[in-house]
């Protein structure tokens, strides 16, 4: 008897992932193409047909409903026209069937953390470029402290760049999933959406996955310290080309909770004496008590952030006082002691400016230089002097300038080649001159729009 099988029927149906999805009536996102992936979302490439724009789709799942809802809250109270350091918000899409929650937005290039390690899609790392991105993240975070929020997670990946019409590009605070809105001098407190832990503050670690005798998560301080603190990490990471300023994983907590960044020196082998003035700001902006560290106004008037021509006025402006011999000003006769000091500390050789500078800029002084410098050349408040005064002769000059005077462009005495000179090669000079007013508490003489 012949024995019948039964033919096993084959699927051969193939799941193919299709092509776009939509969300809503003006959404449309592409799950192949996966921009981002965290631990409350999805990150999709996508379109937003009302802004005929291309879009950054934000998939959460309904398990997070409250990072869909804070995000949106916050959005809502950053939706100004002045709005230029911040990521744009377009629209959002309950999708109750599949229990999701979409967020359309701007559409970035990529990160900063994508520019430090050299990602393709982005231009390629350089510290003018990383200086400008930084200073845009802090405008936006400048932004979102006026407006009384705390973002709670910056960090390299979450300050997006963007392409900007005049072929500089834009960087962007982006990712308010657990950003909070909080009320002016109050206690406010939380225990949810601590932020990443490789970048907490301390007062945010400290309590990481404990719990009370309840049994429920500990609350920490909700307050504007704690977004400084990871601007502060974020800034080194961002100049150094990837160093952690704490650390790697294994030491880092330890480090942070004990007010300890890791191997300074070691990191520092990138950086030079230009970069002083950056290390003195992040270590300022990481004080273990939030009470100690700056507000974002102070970090952003920091000599860190100035252009040459910002240094310039500033050494004028100090000039001016010294030649005005304030009595309230006795203190800055230990101004070239303190400096003298200060650049030994820092440098590990004495201060004498003649040897900073080329032969042939003193050559070019000539005369004059013999008169009224070679025999104070050790003195901070000569050099002071010198940058002003010399300043005032070359812009007075009505016969060409050689190009071989270094501040010459075109047969003309140019402002921004002379600034660029001597913050160039005095690069402790305006950090040092910002922080003894500030110290001496003597910046109210003429310089408030400094500090």
């Amino acid at each position: 008897m012949e024995r019948k099988v039964k033919k096993r029927q084959v699927n051969l149906t193939i799941n193919v992932v299709p092509d776009y999805s939509r969300a809503g009536d003006s959404i449309v996102y592409y799950p192949n193409n996966v921009l981002g992936n965290g631990a409350t979302s999805i990150v999709y490439g996508g379109f937003h047909e009302v802004q005929d724009r291309k879009a950054a789709v934000k998939r959460i799942p309904k398990n997070h409903y409250k990072i869909f809802e804070n995000e949106l809250e916050v959005w809502r109270k950053l939706t100004t026209p002045d709005l230029v350091n911040i990521v744009g918000y377009y629209a959002r899409y309950e999708d109750t069937k599949n229990c999701a929650y979409f967020i359309a937005m701007e559409l970035a290039l990529g990160t900063l953390d994508d520019v430090v390690t050299g990602k393709p899609n982005v231009s390629a790392w350089t510290k003018e470029s990383c200086i400008k991105y930084l200073n845009d993240a802090s405008q936006g975070l400048e932004f979102l402290h006026g407006k009384n929020i705390i973002h709670r997670d910056i960090k390299p990946s979450n300050i997006m760049i963007f392409a900007n019409n005049d072929h500089n590009d834009l960087a962007k605070l982006g990712d308010f999933g657990i950003s909070r809105i909080i009320e002016l001098n109050s206690d406010q407190t939380d225990s949810v959406g601590k932020g990443t832990y490789d970048w907490m503050a301390p007062e945010v670690l400290q309590d990481y996955n404990q719990v009370n005798d309840d049994k429920l998560p500990i609350k920490f301080p909700n307050t504007t310290a704690i977004d400084i603190f990871c601007l502060g990490q974020t800034y080194f990471y961002g100049i150094s080309q990837g160093e952690k300023l704490f650390g790697n994983i294994v030491f880092r907590a330890h480090n942070v909770l004990s007010g300890n960044p890791g191997d300074l020196k070691k990191m520092m082998k990138k950086m030079s004496d230009n970069d002083i003035p950056l290390i003195k700001l992040v270590l300022e902006m990481v004080k273990r008590e939030p009470t100690e560290r700056p507000t974002i106004q102070t970090v952003l008037k920091h000599p860190f952030h100035w252009d040459n021509f910002k240094f310039l006025e500033f050494v004028q402006d100090v000039a001016g006082i010294l030649d005005n011999k304030v009595k309230e000003l006795q203190t800055l006769e230990d101004l070239d002691k303190a400096y003298s000091k200060y650049h030994l500390q820092e440098t590990g050789s004495e201060f004498d400016f003649e040897q900073e500078m080329s032969s042939n800029f003193v050559a070019l002084l000539s005369a004059s230089w013999k008169k009224n410098y070679s025999n104070d050349s050790k003195s901070c408040i000569k050099l002071i002097e010198l940058i002003r005064d010399k300043l005032a002769h070359f812009s007075s000059q009505k016969e060409e300038v050689n190009e071989d005077c270094y501040f010459g462009e075109n047969g003309k005495f140019c402002k921004g080649k002379y600034a660029e000179y001597f913050n160039q090669k005095f690069p402790l000079l305006g950090i040092f001159l910002h922080d003894f007013f500030k110290r001496n508490h003597l910046e109210r003489f003429y310089l408030e729009r400094f500090y």
